[in-house]
């Protein structure tokens, strides 16, 4: 399944973004508890019912001992999708058919990004972390410079968060705040 180091990340303050020794090429902003608190996957993330696995089996005991003391379970364990759990309030990403259609679930991680990043974010490194750190900065890049682009032609600032509610969504759900543009300049170079 994968090895487990003693590698916690640390956290940026100036940056504001978690960093790991061992991958500075991934900075999310949010732990996955910061995710679950600030309203993710309308609450249905491991409510599905199309994985046919108990979702503590798929997750360090660590991060579901932390439910209870950090957030409410139905943040993340409905069955059904609430929108108005997201934090923007809004219907985002596709469901779980698509993302089995899109080749993005593995055996070891099967409800997908979220459930590999708890793992990792708790010490598990496996040969999927390539893959899964590649789609992190290419879903990120992408979405900023789109939100980026509709603030500008709208003479927005990008930290107007009244505009792009869908884009700042999906953002959220790959663990990434939108900062000020040196920022995030300089965190999607890796820099």
């Amino acid at each position: 399944m994968g090895l487990i180091i003693n590698s916690q990340p640390t956290f940026n303050i100036v940056f504001k973004v978690y960093q790991f020794k061992d991958r500075p090429d991934f900075t999310p902003s949010y732990s996955p508890v910061e995710m679950a608190q600030e309203g993710v996957f309308g609450g249905n993330y491991f409510g599905n019912a199309e994985v046919n696995r108990d979702w503590t089996e798929c997750v360090p005991q660590e991060f579901v001992l932390m439910i209870d003391e950090h957030f409410s379970a139905n943040q993340l364990i409905n069955p059904k999708y609430d929108k108005s759990l997201n934090k923007y309030g809004v219907i985002c990403g596709m469901d779980y058919q698509g993302w089995t259609d899109s080749g993005w679930i593995r055996e070891q991680d099967p409800y997908g990004w979220f459930n590999w990043y708890i793992n990792f974010f708790y010490g598990r490194r496996s040969e999927d972390d390539n893959r899964q750190i590649a789609r992190w900065n290419s879903f990120i890049k992408r979405h900023s410079a789109m939100l980026g682009s509709i603030c500008k032609k709208k003479g927005l600032d990008i930290l107007d968060e009244s505009i792009g509610l869908k884009t700042r969504q999906g953002l959220l759900h790959w663990a990434h705040k939108i900062k000020n543009k040196s920022q995030n300049k300089q965190i999607l170079n890796n820099k």
